[in-house]
Parts: C-alpha cells; structure tokens; sequence
C-alpha cells in the first residue's frame, strides 16, 4: 500500500504522513525529544484563488504575473496586500510554465514586458506596461521544452537585452532582443548543454548558472552570447534534483528538491578565471523545494508538500531554518520590493506573505546647509523614501554640532532638531531650519531617517557651513509664467516668491520681461508647512499686452540692505498665433508627435490668404488635370466628391496647372522630377503649410476637433465629429452592409473664421478625404516657438497629411493628428485642398 501511495500523484504528500505515523509507532508512547519547529516569521495575510494548475509567479512593481499553466497569464494587483485584485486574464498560446517580466528599451521608448515561457512555443511576450491592459506581442522563440527564463534587459535602446532560458532538451539558450520589432527574440544559436534537464538559471557578470536536474548546478560562460562561444566551464553536482538557483552576497543558493537548501561559493579557477562552484552549506528541508529567492540574508524557498520555508542565511555555511508557512503545493516564490513575500500554489492560486520590516529607509546623500540668517541654517534634502528606495518613510532625526559628526558616537553627542516635517514621498524634496545658531560658528549636520517599525537609515552625509556674521541677502524661488505657451488675447501671470530671513521687506520687486519692467504686487503669504516662509509677488498682464513672438523674463528684489539680487533669465511666455498639436490631456493623442509649441506667422498670416472653402472635388481637379485618378465614382454625376487616389506631386503639378489656366497668377511651384521649388512671393495656388492648415482647422480652438472634444477614439459614435465630417463610424450612408467611401463636399457642418475669404465656412477639415500639407514631416516638432514653420530639410520623401477621412477613427480626425506618406503615394482616402497668397 505504501508503494501504491507513494507513485500516485499524491505521493511525496502521503509519503510523508505514513512515514510520520510508522516512526511514531516504532518511538512507541515513551517521553521524546520532539523537534519542535520554530514560528515563522511570515503569516498569510491574503489568499486569491486563481483558474487552472498554477506554475510559478514574477513580480514587477505591485503587480503580480501568475504563470497559470492552461489559463494562460494573469496579472494581479497586490498594492493592498491584504485585498489582492485580479486585474486581467489573458489565454496565452500553449501552456504557461514560467513567466519573468523586464522593463526593455526600445527605440520608440521602454515597455515593461512579460516574457512567458511557453513549452514548444518557446518564449511569449506581452506587453504589460498597462496591467489592465495587457498586449499581446504577437512573437516567440524556437523552443522545445521549457522551463524557468532570466531577463538581462540593457540600459539603452542601442544595445541588446538578452532573455536566457533553461531547456529540457538544448540547456541553456540565449536569445537576444530586435530594436526593431518590440517583444521579438531573435536565436542565433548560442546554446550549451548541461547534461541533464536545466530547470533554472541566473546570469553575473558574464557567467550563467543553471540550476540542472541531474548536474546539480552547471556553469556556462556567457560573455560572448553568440554561436559557439557559449560554453559550459564547470559544474558541481548536489544529492537532489536542482529546481533554482539564487544569487546573493556572493553565495549560490539552490532549491534542491527533496534535498532541501543548498549553498555554494564558486572563487575563480586562477588559470582561466571561471567561476569554480563548490558546496559549503546544506539545509534539509520538508517538502519537495522548487523555487527560491533570497534578500537580506534570508532565503525563501517554495516547496511542494512543504510550504514556504524561511531561511536565515547570514552564515552561508551554517544556514538555519527560521520557520515555515503551510500551504498545500507551493511552487513559486517572489519578493516584492516592500518586503512582501507572493507565493504561488498549484492547487490553491495566490498566497501574499506578510512579515517582520527588515528594510531601514536609505540614508540621505543630498543633504545641504543654507545660510538663512544670522541665526538661522536652511537645510534641504531628498525624500529616501521606506524600505531602501520605495514609498514614504516614518519620521526623521536631525542633528548638529560644531565637531565633525562621522561616527554614531558623535550623532549620539550632538544636538537634537526639533519640530521636524514628515517625510515626503521618496524624491520630492524636504526642507527645515535650524534656529537659535551662533553668528560666524561653524556647524554640522546629519540626518536620519526611521521607518514605522524604527528601522533607522545610516548616517546621511554632513555638510558644513559657517553661520554669517551679518545680515543674509533675501532670495527668489519659484518664480514662473502661467501659461508658458499661449494665444496673443492670453492674459499672463508672472509670480515669483520673495523670502528673507532676516524679516526684510522687499522695496524692489520687479519684473522685466523682454527689456520691458514691471512692479509686481505682493499677493499672499507662502503656503503653510513650509520651511522658509515668503512672500508671493505677482504681475499679471492685460489680454493682448504680448504679441505673437518669444519673450523672456527675470525677477529683481531688494532688502533695501544687500545688493539687489535677481533670478536667471528665462525664456517665456512663448506667444503664438496657433497652438499646434494637442495637450498631454487630450483623448487619442499621440504623445510622440503632437508635443504642443506656439506657432507665428510673420510674412503673412493664414486669414490675408485665399482658401479653397472644401476639398478639390473630382470635377474641379479634371477640368484641370483633364483625368480622375479617383477610385469612388458611382452615384456622383456632379463629380462633387473629394479628388482621391493622388499623390502629393499629383497635388502640385494642379497647383501649377491651374495657376497657369487663370490670368494674373504666378504658379507657385516649379517642379523637376520629385524635385519641388516654392516661389514664396508668388500669388498661384499652392498647398498650405502643416501651420495654415491646422490655423484654419482650429477656428480659434484648443479642443480636439474645432467644434469641440472628442469623445470616442476608436470607431464609434462621436457627437462632435459626426456633425463635422465624414468618418468610418457615419460614412457608410446610415447601411452597416455597405462600404464606407467618401461623400460630397460641404455635406457636413462648416468651421466658422470671421474675416476671411473668399469665405467664412470651411468644410471637411475633420475627415472625407485626409489632406496633404506642404511640409516634409517630422516625427518631433519640439516645443521652441516656430515661426512661418514650413517642415524639415532632412526628409523630403515623406508630406505631411493632416485632418482623417472616411475610413478614420475618431482619434485620427482631430485638429492635432498628424501622418507622414511618401510623396508618390496614392490613397483613396487622401487628398487635398489649396490656398493662394491673395496679393
């Protein structure tokens, strides 16, 4: 029966109770000397219960991925640890065995991606950048069957990152990253063999080890990750079947099945230089151990039939087992930053650990000494956050004196701060002052800082500062433009905050802004809490005071003691007549080329030019063009349908053609094969600037479409949009069967700009047939003020097209959304509209 139990799923679980109650019945009833095991430092604090046989779990942030076998990969947000939330569930291809997630660079900018192992499908990736919205990247590697995976992402877009993995049949296999197909692995062949099955694997300053079912822990040199040059250089063998491998402090650390824990250091084999790993420690543990991680001198190591075992490893070669946490098949094991121990369980799902605080805040590296006044030091410093580099810490000390403080023994003799500001969150900045100092005495300080538990931080650095011996010149801080960037009619705001120590009343209080200086008013107060006081100055400008153009400005104060002290110059506001593109807050924005800068027209502006009210219909390009390249022809006798199925040199050879067919026009271009030339002063028909077209789609506007917001990005309805213009949700004539295809010309509500001509109406700006613009397009048009912007000199293959069509998205209709085709390209969903210098 014993044999039976023992080869059935359940085996190592019962094996383990029957072999408990045979050695109870052989000790008989006599007194024994139990080994009584100690309480786990660590208790469950929250259990989630998960679909299909979990494998193994990575954790990135607060977030955890769950490799869950046939469910695929689910993420899980465990920021409240004691509430975890299943945040998305996405059904991979094959079967999820092991998951690791990286931020990687790439050249559009990073994506945090979850790398899944995936049996023959090899290594999946999905981008998990938004965990409620996690991507498919549609990319794998060439695998046969694997096991656990290590991201080395780089640090730039120009280098590779290499993902390694354990694999039953080849070892160890490395791939590397594409910069140019996000998510994809590209194999070259650089693989060894271990002999046995590789299960795990870690990689150090070249050297890979791998955790080997049969070799124990094998080690391959992977500084040359290409074909033949990965090779295995040493191995050491252990008495159980190797599951994972940790590295920490210098020390290897293995979950080794049934063997429990065992610990290696690998010194260096000083003919080659490999590491040469060697087992100093062992632990016998309960339970089959399967996956472990180790932080602060303590391993915790996930087994089968054994829980969570708990390991205090500051003696490497004598490692003693602090407790453990029951659960019935853990499998994996991951350390969240704040010290949260997550657990996965294949039968069970989800476990989050919670234990003892043993992470002290970071020490402080910026603290600075500010002379203040005479009495007075400012000190300034950086928020270290809790637990090392995250959160919020507790609280802090600070102390100062007039010997040196470097040890603990001189904090402990020097003068205590009081009434200290809590801390902030890690980064942002923290400031007190320290009163009641003797004039023209040299002080130090020091910081410290606790968290909830009194886990104290070092000694941050101290700086050193003689008190002054007169009194202190005030200073500015804050000083500012509100907005940067804005319209002529804009009325701007210049404040700046005036602080003295010595309590001296400002009796200059200037501002001058592009050789031009005002007086500014005192307004308030600084805000409470904070540590110097002041006083807020502010001046604010009358609506159409600025011009189009760029200005700068610079504040000047005085105590009526010290010399008048001013801030840098800096540029601003920047006044334009078009703000182009769209803010950060704008639905469907692209963020990669629609950055937001003011725009001036100064040799003409767009409301002086002549501007075709519609798109050129068919009609109109061929009575001039004597041809129609348009694809959409059936039920239009008038021909008042947009002209499409053109090129942008199609759209300029109209230009000239129709300025020469008219008396008294010049033709604007001259045209030489691809070759384009823009005679700026002469009066023929031309295509207007990316500047002009977005000026006239505008209307005066800031919103996505001139009328108003946008409200759907994708396909839908969007009330705003469908009453301007023709776009993939309205253009299919109210029939979800037909195809959708431009309409005729001025069908849809017109944007309204008083004082222009020919006309005050303009259609179709948002959609029907997107519109080719003079310039040559730039991905990032940056945020300097531009003046009479006319594109870049560097690429002139590809034209700007501005404004959606038909077969758009709501998103890509908006006054900001941009594109750039190549000049020969011909779309049945692009054409044009032109203007005319009217002289």
């Amino acid at each position: 029966m014993l044999k039976n139990l023992m080869a059935g799923g359940w085996g190592r679980r019962w094996g383990v109770v029957v072999l408990s109650v045979i050695m109870s019945l052989i000790a008989g009833c006599g007194a024994q000397d139990l080994y009584v095991p100690p309480e786990a430092p660590y208790e469950i604090i929250s259990h989630l219960s998960l679909p299909s046989e979990i494998q193994g779990v990575s954790v990135y942030g607060d977030v955890a991925y769950v490799a869950a076998g046939e469910a695929g990969l689910i993420a899980v947000d465990f920021a409240n640890p004691r509430a975890p939330v299943q945040l998305t569930m996405l059904n991979t291809y094959k079967f999820a065995e092991a998951v690791g997630v990286a931020t990687v660079p790439y050249p559009s900018g990073p994506i945090n991606i979850a790398f899944v192992v995936e049996g023959t499908e090899g290594i999946t990736a999905y981008d998990v950048t938004d965990p409620l919205a996690v991507q498919d990247l549609e990319q794998g590697t060439t695998a046969v069957d694997g096991n656990g995976l290590f991201v080395e992402p780089s640090d730039n877009a120009d280098e590779f990152s290499y993902v390694y993995l354990a694999e039953n049949w080849k070892g160890l296999r490395v791939f590397h990253t594409d910069p140019d197909y996000e998510g994809l692995l590209q194999y070259d062949g650089a693989f060894c063999y271990t002999r046995g099955y590789a299960k795990a694997v870690v990689v150090d300053s070249g050297y890979a080890y791998v955790a080997d079912n049969q070799m124990g822990l094998a080690v391959a040199d992977v500084r040359t990750p290409v074909l033949g040059a990965v090779r295995l250089v040493s191995s050491c063998d252990t008495r159980g079947e190797s599951r994972d491998v940790a590295l920490y402090d210098g020390h290897i650390f293995i979950a080794d099945g049934d063997n429990g824990l065992v610990v290696m250091e690998a010194p260096r084999d000083p003919s080659t230089g490999h590491p040469m790993p060697e087992i100093i420690g062992h632990l016998e543990l309960e339970g089959f151990c399967n996956s472990i991680v180790v932080s602060d001198a303590w391993a915790y190591i996930a087994a089968e039939d054994g829980g969570v075992h708990i390991v205090d490893v500051i003696e490497p070669s004598a490692p003693q087992s602090l407790g453990r946490v029951i659960t019935s098949y853990a499998n994996g094991v991951a350390l969240a930053h704040s010290g949260t121990i997550v657990v996965s369980d294949r039968d069970e799902g989800l476990f989050v650990l919670e234990g003892p605080d043993r992470v002290p805040p970071a020490a402080v590296e910026d603290l600075t000494a500010i002379p203040f006044s005479m009495s007075t030091v400012r000190l300034v410093w950086t928020a270290p956050g809790n637990d090392g580099t995250a959160g919020i810490a507790s609280r802090y000390a600070i102390r100062y004196s007039t010997e040196p403080i470097l040890t603990m023994e001189d904090w402990e003799a020097a003068t205590r701060v009081s009434d200290l500001p809590r801390p902030s969150l890690r980064g942002e900045t923290d400031c007190t002052q320290v009163t009641g100092l003797s004039a023209a005495t040299e002080y130090h300080f020091a910081i410290r800082t606790a968290d909830k538990l009194d886990n104290w931080s070092e000694l941050s650095n101290t700086p050193t500062l003689v008190t002054p011996d007169a009194n202190v010149a005030p200073y500015l801080k804050d000083g500012r433009v509100t907005p940067p960037v804005g319209l002529f009619d804009v009325s701007f705001t210049f404040e700046v905050t005036y602080v003295d120590g010595d309590g001296d009343p400002a009796t200059v209080m200037e501002v001058t802004i592009s050789g031009t200086t005002q007086e500014m008013t005192a307004v308030s107060g600084q805000e409470e809490g904070t540590c110097e006081g002041g006083t807020v100055y502010r001046y604010v400008g009358t609506p159409g005071e600025f011009e189009a153009g760029a200005y700068e400005y610079v504040f000047t104060f005085s105590d009526g003691v010290n010399d008048p002290v001013s801030t840098e110059v800096v540029a601003g506001p920047y006044v334009g007549d078009v703000i182009m593109g769209s803010p950060a807050t704008e639905s469907g924005r692209d963020s990669t080329d629609e950055v937001q800068h003011p725009v001036v027209f100064e040799r003409w502006h767009p409301r002086d030019l002549w501007i075709s009210s519609h798109e050129i219909t068919r009609a109109e390009y061929g009575a001039v063009m004597h041809h129609d390249p348009s694809e959409w022809k059936d039920d239009d006798p008038d021909s008042l349908r947009p002209v499409h199925n053109v090129t942008w040199l199609d759209a300029i050879d109209y230009c000239i053609a129709r300025s020469l067919a008219e008396e008294g026009l010049t033709p604007a271009y001259t045209r030489n094969g691809e070759t384009v030339t823009w005679d700026r002063e002469a009066n023929g028909y031309r295509l207007p600037t990316e500047a002009e077209w977005e000026w006239i789609c505008r209307a005066g506007s800031q919103t996505a479409f001139a009328t108003g917001d946008i409200t759907e990005e994708a396909d839908g309805y969007d009330p705003v949009l469908d009453a301007l213009g023709w776009y993939k949700y309205n253009s299919r004539d109210d029939d979800e069967y037909v195809i959708p295809k431009p309409h005729q010309v001025e069908t849809k509500q017109g944007v309204e700009i008083a004082g222009t001509h020919p006309e005050t109406f303009y259609y179709d700006l948002h959609g029907n047939v997107a519109e080719w613009c003079w310039d040559e397009y730039e991905e990032d048009l940056g945020t300097d003020l531009a003046i009479d912007p006319e594109g870049g000199s560097d690429n002139d293959v590809y034209r700007v097209v501005k404004g959606g069509s038909w077969d758009s998205n709501a998103r890509d209709c908006r006054s900001a959304a941009r594109e750039g085709r190549q000049l020969t390209s011909a779309d049945d969903y692009v054409g044009f509209r032109v203007v005319r210098n009217d002289w």
